[in-house]
């Protein structure tokens, strides 16, 4: 029965930024984000009222799973709109956001996944998920039109300004492994 058996494929389109049909894939789920340059996990911690970001270092290989009690490398797959999407961390009670070159978890601001303002009042909460090439993903931030990476034990935007039209093939730190989360309340 070997013609019967499909392979799925991921088309991306030319701009790179992943059809809105595939991000949809990712919605509702949890993930870990994890950089093998860095050879880290993003998360969320409990530093400051900002719902500062850090990075758990790994030294055992690409992870395929990640143990059910990591909360604060779990984000929720939130949709922002538009073919977005926000990244939730529901220990913490925050969305990821992007102000200038930083990166961090609302300012202090606790919601819930379901209370998203709209794109006009909170803009740097969504992200355009990008193909990063050999399995991994980019998020990129139309408003302050950075990437989030990880590098040198931090969680930032430092790379600068880039649009995803000319996002280099050379930037190994914000290019993403995404690692898929069973939790007790949410089932893939």
């Amino acid at each position: 029965w070997s013609a019967e058996r499909f392979e799925v494929v991921r088309h991306v389109s030319e701009n790179r930024a992943l059809a809105a049909s595939l991000v949809r894939d990712f919605i509702g789920q949890e993930i870990a984000l994890y950089n093998s340059a860095h050879s880290g996990f993003v998360q969320m911690t409990n530093a400051g009222d900002d719902g500062a970001m850090g990075v758990l270092p790994w030294a055992i290989g690409t992870p395929r799973v990640l143990e059910p009690w990591r909360t604060f490398e779990r984000f929720l797959v939130v949709d922002g709109g538009n073919g977005k999407v926000c990244l939730f961390n529901l220990h913490h009670r925050r969305f990821v956001r992007v102000i200038d070159g930083d990166v961090n978890g609302g300012a202090g601001v606790r919601v819930g996944p379901d209370d998203l303002p709209c794109v006009e009042e909170w803009p740097s909460e969504r992200f355009t998920v990008v193909d990063g090439g050999n399995g991994t993903l980019a998020f990129h931030n139309a408003h302050h039109n950075r990437f989030v990476r990880l590098a040198d034990g931090h969680v930032d935007t430092k790379g600068g300004v880039m649009s995803i039209a000319d996002f280099p093939n050379t930037w190994s730190a914000e290019r993403f492994e995404v690692v898929r989360h069973v939790s007790e309340n949410r089932a893939l």
